[in-house]
């Protein structure tokens, strides 16, 4: 969670906080991937379902 904060840290200097802000929601989506990675958390339904729901609302609300 830590290197995703200062990573969108680092992106808000450059794309601005408009665009950024949006990208602050997948920090939930890039912890799980990292706790299936290094700590061998098993995927759930309920998990996937969040992943699917965070990125269909990244892309809702980055479509013009």
């Amino acid at each position: 969670s830590m290197v995703c904060f200062l990573v969108w840290n680092i992106c808000l200097k450059h794309l601005g906080t408009v665009l950024c802000s949006n990208y602050i929601y997948l920090n939930p989506l890039i912890a799980f991937v990292f706790a299936i990675a290094i700590l061998h958390e098993q995927i759930t339904w309920i998990s996937v379902l969040g992943c699917v729901l965070i990125l269909s609302g990244l892309y809702f609300t980055d479509k013009k």
